[in-house]
């Protein structure tokens, strides 16, 4: 799926080759399940650009220009704009 199709609530969602093209800082939330540490990363595709949450022992795992594809995510929506996340059952594999 190309990043310009994704909308908002969608489940079982796989990106393939997409481009890591922007990484920021940790920072601690509370959530449900206790305190956790989030980071904001940026995806791109020749198509668009989405929100990428990296959590916990994901952080720290892709760098600016990785290619990466994922697999079972989920697109929620802050603050008007989609982002992929992961939760227990996704996978993001750097190529």
């Amino acid at each position: 799926m190309k990043i310009n199709e994704i909308k908002a609530g969608m489940r079982n969602v796989e990106v393939k080759d997409a481009v890591v093209m922007g990484v920021g800082p940790s920072r601690e939330v509370f959530t449900k399940s206790g305190p956790m540490k989030v980071s904001d990363h940026v995806l791109g595709d020749d198509t668009a650009e989405i929100g990428f949450s990296v959590w916990n022992e994901d952080i720290g795992r892709f760098t600016v220009g990785d290619r990466i594809s994922i697999s079972n995510a989920y697109i929620t929506t802050y603050k008007g704009k989609n982002s992929i996340s992961l939760g227990k059952f996704g996978k993001a594999t750097v190529e």
